[in-house]
């Protein structure tokens, strides 16, 4: 039962993440700036909406994998 409890858990937190990603490309793109890595800041600005797309993907797929695995544990 706890199992089922912190798979819903990270599932929603993992939702609640959804929103956010075009902020934490956009700080990703400063850090590499920040780290010299100019050319990887460069294509993640070039394919900026590939990438916020490619990532809310992965957190709505990781979401859902997760709320399986709690209604499975339940």
């Amino acid at each position: 039962m706890h199992t089922a409890i912190y798979h819903f858990g990270l599932a929603a937190l993992i939702a609640a993440l959804i929103p956010i990603v075009p902020k934490m490309v956009t700080l990703r793109i400063w850090i590499l700036r920040k780290l010299h890595l100019r050319w990887f800041a460069n294509f993640h600005e070039k394919y900026f909406d590939g990438m916020v797309i490619a990532v809310r993907v992965i957190l709505a797929v990781i979401a859902v994998i997760l709320i399986g695995l709690g209604i499975d544990t339940l």
